[in-house]
């Protein structure tokens, strides 16, 4: 893989206020690259803007969802490794210096992904996500450099603990081909079980770099998909399970995760018994003191409430 082609694939809909700009870092990297926009039905006067854009292919879908629309730029796709870009996140100046040179180093890579910055809009929120992840956050530190490495064995980690911004990979098309691209099925986190996939599938590289903006969007908002995401975590986590089954500590990491998500949907229902259950459930798989004051709170919460 001397000098791979890419395609940028980029789902839109009703983006203008950043589409522009999240383009211009795509255009920053100084490489000749494919840009697919999908625009899902957009009526912002997104279409408009992108039809005077000469370097700028455009899928028109009318709101398929961003599973669908990435799958269908896949299909699409000419390069041989495909970049996923968020209408709303900013790429940094040197992103695929770094990338391109490990999958070309490692040409048997299926894909690769990057720290990235976090903001929470409307907020002055500036953190690295690796830091969220504690146990990963933990290896690179004791690790130290260098700042590339490459996993044969990269699912239980993953399982584990999702820290892969999706604005942040690099993936083979052969192999998200291979693996069947995005479940469109799933209402949340089809790009966690689209890595997990890729990760049973071969080998992943990552760059210990911050080399994306990433915007989360308002709390609000967050706190409306505790549902959706709770229960998508545990059909990914049974669906994956059988190939992780030889790692206990990850497997029960991963169950745990989902019973503190599903504490969260509980808790954002006020619904203080019912998160003191999941959370008294996730300590049995993983006990720390952490969750024992969170277990208080919601218990003085539960009897404020009576």
């Amino acid at each position: 893989m001397i000098n791979p082609t890419v395609t940028v694939v980029m789902p839109t809909y009703n983006c203008l206020e950043t589409l522009p700009k999240a383009i211009d870092t795509v255009r920053m990297q100084g490489l000749e690259l494919e840009i697919l926009v999908i625009d899902d039905g957009s009526n912002d006067g997104s279409g408009e803007w992108l039809a005077e854009q000469a370097d700028i292919k455009v899928i028109k879908t009318n709101r398929v969802g961003v599973s669908n629309a990435r799958n269908l730029a896949i299909e699409a796709a000419k390069g041989e490794l495909i970049a996923f870009l968020d209408a709303d996140d900013y790429w940094h100046l040197d992103k695929f210096t770094h990338q391109l040179a490990m999958h070309r180093a490692n040409p048997e890579l299926v894909m690769s992904f990057t720290d990235y910055l976090f903001y929470i809009e409307g907020e002055r929120t500036r953190l690295h996500c690796f830091q969220f992840w504690p146990r990963f956050h933990r290896w690179l530190k004791q690790v130290g450099s260098p700042m590339t490495y490459v996993f044969n064995d990269f699912m239980p980690d993953l399982y584990r603990e999702n820290m892969v911004g999706t604005s942040t990979v690099l993936a083979r098309r052969d192999a998200l081909l291979a693996v069947g691209g995005f479940d469109a099925s799933l209402k949340s986190a089809s790009d966690w079980d689209l890595w997990l996939k890729l990760a049973d599938y071969g080998p992943i590289g990552v760059v210990n770099e911050p080399l994306c903006d990433y915007t989360f969007g308002r709390v609000g908002a967050i706190s409306g998909n505790h549902e959706k995401r709770a229960q998508a975590m545990k059909s990914i986590l049974d669906k994956h399970a059988a190939a992780v089954w030889r790692n206990p500590i990850c497997l029960l990491a991963g169950y745990q995760r989902w019973l503190s998500a599903s504490a969260d949907n509980m808790r954002f229902k006020k619904a203080y018994g019912g998160a003191v259950l999941r959370e008294l459930a996730g300590f049995c798989l993983k006990p720390d003191i952490q969750t024992l004051k969170t277990v208080s709170g919601d218990t003085l919460k539960m009897l404020s409430l009576r």
